[in-house]
């Protein structure tokens, strides 16, 4: 009998006995060579035949009969052009190093935790879930130095969905949602949207040890980064060495009081508590872009305790909601802060209020330890010092705010303001000339002592115990009177460099130097 010469189907000849035979046998072999295609979860309505293919008509996703089972294709292409895919099934079919999670994907992970428990460390949430107490393995030390070390290893948790977004929302168990375990190095979490399910939602990100033990806190944050990140649920906390937040937006709207870590009563050494939107600690923090809000009463939006710090891209704190007054409140908080930069940032509060400011060095009821609440700092080009509350120590600061300034100092404060509009002090039991004001007048000069209501400032010149080395014309300078004595007096002096190349006295005083 003749076969046709692609598939070898029979064709019977005319008269042939028993014909039906041979295309009934054909027909059976055309159910198992015609694919089948229908929706992907309807798949189990069709019996798997050896050899029948069957395609998914909404992902797209190809799968070949066994006799027992549909199994997924594994192909190659040169170029693949597609609207959807499950990647779910797909890099789970495979030795991917990247886990899906995907509660509806069969083949994917139902939760973070378990693709981290798997030994995942690159994840991929591809679905709103509902989790908390996401632990984010340590780094163990013989992988942080000498053998075994990698620089290039990472945990990364991103979020894929509608905006680049993905949805973890907080069940109200007062767990963080993600906490490190341990000491954790090299952490990217980005594209997270942070909701909740219950009005006292926990930290949405915690990286901080002991954390309602003020006097035993340790770093557990290295080199992390989150980016893109927005949480209506709880605050974030991180306390370590080299961590950046690049456009985070954090609104607290939890009703807990969580630990100002490492923040004790200066009277009872109890740990200190408060509703802030975020805190970071440690040395050499970052942020750039994004907005850190408390929702409920709070003493601050945000407490930045770190060394060599920078805050730009266009920054804001905001502690909007509510009030309590039983302490001062912010919008940021700065506490044993130095080293630091901050340009771009605005503050959003009600600063009318008594007790209410828009910036505040250190806290009133709690030490800063040792140093300074807040020193070696620049404030450039900012909107947020409309009104500044000083209740611990600052050093070597210099303010250039974009408005009118009024200070409230109860500590001794070393500040430098530089600005056309008026600067005030409610002077406390301190030098009022603690805070200079200089005003950058527009015919070109700097006017030190700033405005007629401006802080007192004491303009004073160097002493000098020999002549200046490079004189120039009309400069002056203060001798001392006994190793430079330009008058032959035994005094010191007030003097003027003249055109005829010598120093010539303004004012004799009484004694030397």
């Amino acid at each position: 009998m003749a076969k046709t010469p692609s598939h070898n189907y029979n064709m019977p000849s005319e008269g042939t006995l028993d014909w039906n035979i041979p295309l009934n046998d054909n027909f059976e072999q055309l159910d198992s060579d015609i694919e089948i295609r229908a929706l992907e979860e309807n798949k189990g309505e069709y019996e798997p035949k050896e050899g029948t293919k069957y395609e998914a008509t909404d992902s797209g996703a190809v799968y070949y009969g066994n006799g027992t089972a549909w199994v997924l294709a594994d192909r190659k292409v040169k170029k693949l052009e597609s609207g959807s895919s499950v990647t779910g099934e797909h890099l789970k079919a495979g030795n991917s190093s990247t886990a899906v999670v995907a509660p509806s994907v069969s083949s994917a992970f139902d939760s973070i935790q378990k693709a981290i428990d798997e030994g995942f460390r690159d994840i991929i949430l591809a679905e709103e879930i509902t989790e908390a107490g996401i632990t984010i393995p340590k780094v163990p030390k013989d992988e942080r130095q000498g053998e075994g070390y990698d620089p290039t290893d990472r945990f990364r948790l991103s979020g894929v969905g509608a905006g680049q977004f993905q949805t973890i929302n907080d069940p109200g168990t007062h767990e963080a949602v993600i906490r490190a375990e341990d000491f954790t190095d090299r952490v990217l979490i980005e594209n997270i949207f942070f909701d909740r399910k219950a009005s006292d939602p926990g930290f949405c990100i915690l990286a901080a040890k002991d954390i309602e033990n003020p006097n035993t806190r340790n770093a557990l944050s290295s080199n992390w980064i989150v980016r893109d990140v927005v949480s209506r649920a709880g605050p974030i906390a991180l306390d370590g060495f080299r961590n950046l937040l690049i456009n985070v937006d954090i609104a607290n709207w939890s009703d807990r009081l969580f630990p100002i870590i490492g923040k004790a009563d200066n009277e009872t050494g109890e740990q200190l508590y408060d509703r802030y939107a975020g805190l970071f600690s440690g040395a050499t923090f970052g942020m750039f872009g994004g907005t850190l809000s408390s929702k409920k009463a709070s003493r601050s939006a945000a407490y930045i305790k770190s060394g060599a710090w920078s805050i730009t891209g266009g920054v804001s704190f905001t502690n909007a909601r509510e009030f309590r007054n039983d302490y001062y409140t912010n919008n940021v908080c700065f506490c044993d802060s130095g080293r630091g930069f901050m340009g771009g940032m605005s503050t959003e509060g009600d600063s009318g209020r008594d007790n209410h400011y828009d910036v505040q060095f250190g806290l009133e009821d709690s030490g800063d330890g040792p140093g300074n609440s807040v020193g070696a700092t620049t404030f450039l080009g900012t909107s947020a010092f409309n009104t500044l509350n000083i209740q611990t120590q600052a050093r070597n600061v210099r303010i250039q705010p974009f408005t009118d300034m009024t200070i409230k100092k109860d500590a001794p404060a070393r500040i430098q303001v530089i600005s056309p509009h008026d600067v005030t002090v409610e002077d406390g039991s301190y030098l009022p000339h603690e805070i200079t004001h200089i005003n950058p007048l527009e015919d070109g000069v700097y006017r030190v002592g700033g405005n007629r209501n401006s802080p007192q400032t004491t303009f004073g010149l160097k002493i000098h115990e020999s002549k200046p080395d490079f004189p120039k014309e009309a400069t002056f300078a203060v001798a001392d009177g006994s190793n430079w004595d330009p008058t032959g007096s035994g005094n010191a002096a007030l003097v003027a460099y003249d055109t005829d190349g010598n120093w010539k006295p303004i004012f004799e005083y009484s004694t030397s130097f």
